[in-house]
Order: C-alpha cells, then sequence, then structure tokens
C-alpha cells in the first residue's frame, strides 16, 4: 500500500508539469500509470502471497483470470475494429480490476490479517520482498528507460526495431 501511494505521489507531481510536455507517448504514460498501478494491487500483493505459501494453482487462476479475459476482450475489440490505445489500456485496468476483487472475494489476499499484524512480521515480509521487487522494478524501468530514450532520440520506427528481436 506504501509503495503504491508513494509511486502515485510521484505520478501526481508528473501530472503538474503535464503542461510542459509535448510527447503524446509520455503524456498518456502519465495519465495511466497510477490508475494501472493502484487497480492491480490487490493482484500484486495476492500473487506476492500465493509465491510466498507456494500455491501455484491457485497462481493459474488467477493469472487464467486475468491474462484470459484480457485476450477474450482483445479479440473481441479487434473483431469489432475498437481495439484503440484508450480501450487497451481500459482493458488492462478493468482485468487488474476484475483479479483483484476475484482475489478478495476470494480471500487469497489476506486483508483481514493487514490489522493484526506485528512489527516481526512486517519485518519478515519486507525482508522477503525487498529483493525481488526491487530486482523487478530495476528491470522494468530499465526496459522503460530504452523504450524512452529511443523513441525520443532516434523515433518509434527504430524502436520497432529494436524491439522485434526481444519479441520474436
Amino acid at each position: 500500500i506504501a509503495l503504491t501511494g508513494f509511486m502515485c505521489l510521484i505520478n501526481a507531481g508528473f501530472f503538474v508539469a503535464m503542461g510542459f510536455i509535448k510527447n503524446a507517448q509520455l503524456i498518456i504514460a502519465i495519465k495511466w500509470f497510477g490508475i494501472t498501478f493502484f487497480s492491480s494491487l490487490f493482484y500484486s500483493v495476492t500473487f506476492w502471497i500465493l509465491i510466498a505459501e507456494e500455491d501455484y494453482l491457485k497462481i493459474l487462476w488467477l493469472r487464467l483470470i486475468n491474462s484470459g479475459s484480457m485476450i477474450l476482450i482483445i479479440i473481441i475489440l479487434a473483431l469489432l475494429k475498437m481495439a484503440t490505445l484508450y480501450n487497451l489500456l481500459l482493458i488492462n485496468f478493468l482485468t487488474n480490476c476484475l483479479t483483484s476483487v476475484f482475489a478478495l472475494a476470494l480471500g487469497y489476499t489476506k486483508i483481514k490479517t493487514f490489522f493484526s499484524r506485528t512489527k516481526q512480521t512486517v519485518k519478515e515480509i519486507v525482508d522477503f520482498g525487498k529483493y525481488s521487487l526491487g530486482t523487478n522494478i530495476s528491470a522494468n524501468l530499465l526496459g522503460s528507460i530504452n523504450t524512452f530514450v529511443i523513441t525520443f532520440m532516434l523515433g518509434p520506427a527504430v524502436l520497432a526495431i529494436y524491439n522485434l528481436p526481444q519479441r520474436l
């Protein structure tokens, strides 16, 4: 919750400066970052809990709900010729919310234990998650930085060529 709040505060700072930003891609990222981060909060926490509990079947089901619903809706939008960037971002938000609701409804988030935590428990959880979370955030940020630098300096066509081998 603290990490999500912190990231949303950083995003809010960028909202203030959005009038000075001319890059349309960066504006879209600023508009959707906080919303996407918040919508995946319970979904992400649930995965951390399930990984710690080594309950891979529940992870599989939640991933199926998230990815399966997203793929299904994208196929429907493609067939209806409504697959715009805005619609895809909205679908990502809604499927994250759907998965979070399922995780909450099924009790996978352990939300009831939130108020019965101790300092020792919080320390154990932070120690467990800080390295994997730090690695994940670092990897994602490095990938994003490559995308921004290439797009700003060389353009979207070069970015497409750069990303092609990774996609294949």
